[in-house]
């Protein structure tokens, strides 16, 4: 028995029934009534490319629902990668073609291409679609910080002791 093409399934063949099933169901007709955030995210695509040379590569829709799904399930750019191979639902979330298999570094270089301010107009659209949908109310803000990269040390107790002995030292010769 040859299995169906994601065009030849249902939709509810396509998600399974478990809650993370569900879950991506919901999300992925949610996204289909945000249609305008296509373009925003097009626009961030396409900007300072030339379109008529190349190989096709994958379409706002694509990128865009990649990136949701990475950010919601929390997966590294390899896991989505694994995913994108391995999963017929996630595939059809993220509107795959049966051909498509994008690699790490493709899936990293489009989504990084999404401006700042093309994610806070996204988070716009989508509150107020939540807000009309009375999904969610709008009135707490979660925000996350960035961890940027710095010159400080691993402490081991050698450093630690060594830092002690430095400072003490330099104590030690101030009081003389």
């Amino acid at each position: 028995m040859r299995m169906k093409s994601i065009k030849q399934r249902s939709f509810q063949e396509v998600f399974p029934k478990s809650r993370a099933g569900r879950e991506l169901a919901v999300i992925s007709e949610l996204l289909d009534e945000v249609p305008g955030v296509l373009e925003l995210v097009h626009r961030d695509l396409t900007s300072g490319v030339s379109s008529g040379t190349g190989r096709a590569g994958m379409t706002a829709e694509q990128v865009f629902r990649c990136a949701v799904l990475k950010h919601l399930q929390g997966f590294t750019y390899e896991d989505l990668e694994l995913f994108l191979q391995d999963s017929w639902s996630i595939r059809a979330f993220t509107r795959m073609q049966p051909d498509q298999e994008p690699s790490t570094t493709t899936l990293q270089a489009n989504i990084a291409r999404i401006r700042p301010a093309t994610w806070e107009a996204i988070h716009g659209v989508l509150l107020r679609l939540a807000q009309e949908k009375k999904i969610e109310k709008g009135r707490k803000v979660r925000i996350d910080t960035t961890v940027v990269e710095t010159n400080i040390h691993h402490p081991t107790d050698a450093s630690l002791l060594f830092d002690g002995v430095r400072v003490l030292t330099r104590l030690l010769e101030e009081g003389q």
